[in-house]
């Protein structure tokens, strides 16, 4: 009924046009020439719907197609799609206009930003893979980040902090009054300038958190105050480190505690936002001798460990390496002797946690060492070091301890990207950890202490065919083949196949792998494997023969292989095949091996 409709309004409007041209035109063989004008119409391509229309959760008929990447909506798109999207955007955080129904530059903005956060192909196009993750995903928004965000004209609390953050580092000068004017932006931005940072004057995200950790020094008080009684050394201390930030000249270091000490301790406590006493209190020689020892400089309010060089022995030395030892630096048995191996972990230590890297652990060195070595489990269980773009089993392990203790949301894979990074400074900053969004040793011994469920997932699925491995493992899409026998591993995209997966590799260099991999003879033979797919490990098995269709050119590879996982079965013979199941369980059990 529709096509008969749509041929007689073709031809309504063809006739109607040539008649007014001539309405002798359409007499005799005029008719004729209509016919086929109509004919060549509607040979021509219907107009499609605009992409935002495509029911993008429909799998079954995106089978065929490679779904992951599949452009569902971009720039320029528009509809009730579009805004249903921007709607789930604005729940989630990340889109804050109103829902138009224009997927326009804002909109890509917004989901670059989610895919960036989600490890994804940060594209600005809602692909398949996107939208999945988007309307899946914890409906839990970005609240913190966007609550945290202070610029010029705001005032409050935070914006003192933000202040003594920057007073600390040395680029406010001024009271830290928590009124947000020019001078505070201008500071904020030479601090960003100068840190890698975005420079817009604004104290958002990790302009924000970073200031904000700078602002208060972390640990326990364990500075005693300075009063008229106290000695000459511990009074000269306190008028060096006042000296040194510019509170008062050297020339008054008299290790008397007069008016002018005083008043440089007045003017100090003003411009941090302490209680005015002028007095040298426990708070007022704490904060003095963190912002010193902050920014370097000779003076030291009241050291609170003695200084350790090479060469020196004893009980504070053995006590040093075992707080290195604890944190992964120091390896072996301690001894009270400061040795080359000593001096080499304490140069090690100092320059990840961001200490000029001279090997003598002065009392700052000692300080940070002690303050983090306490917050260590007994356990010394050692771990390898992750950062970004690792991807790993590791990996996998980290973001479920991170996900248990609530520092990461969205789904866990085995890629360490932005959201994991962010989430492990979050983590260290919580624990009064170095934040570096490195899980270095002391990250991972105290996640997993307060998180060892997280070490003991089943990292490596037995998927089911027909339930499970066949809809994840779609066709089109891409995967990982780690061979359990050798630990070769190479890149294939799933060609076709219903009873199985029918796959390819993907170039040339990953057929050259397949084939060392197999001794450099194609076989028939069942091999266990481990199939890596959306950061997911799935046992699987192989045959190394390519045979019949091929739908990958330039790969070297003349045909596809058959790839099966449980409960999958023979296209040929539609039945179970026993030693593709023997591989199978084979992966299961023994994967870890290539994995770890």
């Amino acid at each position: 009924m529709m096509i008969k409709k749509y041929l007689c309004n073709i031809y309504v409007t063809i006739r109607n046009f040539f008649r007014r041209l001539n309405p002798n035109l359409l007499k005799g063989t005029g008719v004729l020439f209509l016919a086929g004008v109509i004919i060549c119409v509607c040979l021509l391509p219907v107009p499609q719907k605009a992409a935002s229309s495509l029911n993008y959760l429909d799998e079954e008929s995106m089978d065929s197609l490679d779904a992951g990447a599949m452009v569902v909506m971009e720039i320029g798109a528009n509809g009730s799609e579009v805004v249903k999207l921007q709607k789930r955007l604005n729940q989630l955080g990340y889109y804050t206009e109103h829902a138009s129904g224009v997927y326009d530059v804002k909109t890509a903005s917004a989901v670059n930003e989610f895919q960036r956060q989600n490890e994804l192909s940060a594209t600005g196009k809602a692909d398949y893979t996107t939208l999945d993750m988007i309307y899946n995903q914890e409906n839990t928004a970005r609240t913190s980040q966007l609550e945290q965000s202070y610029e010029y004209g705001d005032c409050g609390e935070e914006v003192a902090l933000i202040q003594r953050g920057l007073a600390v580092a040395g680029y406010f000068k001024l009271e830290c009054d928590g009124m947000f004017g020019l001078a505070t932006k201008s500071a904020v931005m030479s601090f960003q300038s100068d840190n890698g940072l975005l420079s817009n004057g604004r104290a958002s995200g990790e302009t924000f958190e970073l200031l904000s950790e700078i602002a208060q020094p972390a640990g326990i008080n364990s500075y005693a105050a300075v009063m008229a009684q106290s000695s000459e050394k511990e009074i000269m201390a306190v008028q060096q480190a006042l000296a040194d930030l510019g509170y008062m000249s050297a020339e008054n270091l008299t290790g008397y505690l007069g008016s002018i000490t005083q008043n440089a301790l007045e003017s100090f406590q003003k411009q941090y936002g302490l209680t005015q006493t002028g007095e040298a209190d426990q708070d007022t020689v704490q904060f003095l001798n963190y912002i010193v020892e902050y920014r370097g400089i000779g003076g030291s309010a009241q050291p609170k460990y003695a200084t350790l060089n090479p060469g020196d022995s004893g009980e504070a030395v053995q006590d040093m390496q075992e707080a290195l030892k604890k944190l992964g630096y120091f390896s072996g048995t301690t001894t009270d002797y400061f040795g080359d191996k000593t001096e080499e972990a304490l140069r090690n230590f100092q320059a990840y946690v961001g200490l000029s890297d001279t090997g003598i652990a002065n009392s700052r060195t000692q300080d940070k060492l002690f303050t983090l070595a306490s917050k260590m489990p007994s356990t010394l269980k050692s771990y390898k070091l992750l950062e970004q773009e690792d991807e790993s089993v590791a990996v996998r392990r980290l973001q479920t301890g991170l996900k248990t203790l609530g520092y990461f949301s969205g789904n866990v894979t085995s890629y360490f990207g932005s959201k994991t990074y962010d989430s492990v400074r979050k983590f260290q900053r919580a624990k009064g950890l170095t934040v570096t969004g490195k899980a270095d040793i002391a990250t991972q011994r105290l996640l997993f202490s307060l998180a060892p469920e997280a070490e003991d997932i089943e990292v490596i699925e037995k998927l089911k065919w027909f339930n499970d491995a066949k809809n994840l493992f779609k066709i089109g899409t891409t995967a990982k083949i780690i061979d359990v026998n050798t630990g070769y591993s190479f890149t294939v995209k799933r060609t076709g196949g219903y009873y199985h997966a029918d796959v390819e590799p993907v170039s040339a260099s990953d057929t050259a792998v397949m084939k060392k991999m197999l001794g450099g003879n194609w076989s028939w033979n069942r091999r266990p494997i481990i199939v890596v797919y959306n950061g997911r490990y799935l046992a699987a098995s192989m045959n190394g023969m390519p045979h019949s269709f091929d739908k990958i050119s330039g790969n070297n590879f003349s045909g596809h292989f058959c790839v099966h996982f449980a409960g999958s079965k023979t296209h040929g013979s539609n039945r179970v095949d026993e030693a593709h199941q023997a591989a199978v369980e084979k992966a299961y059990a023994n994967g870890y091996k290539v994995l770890d």
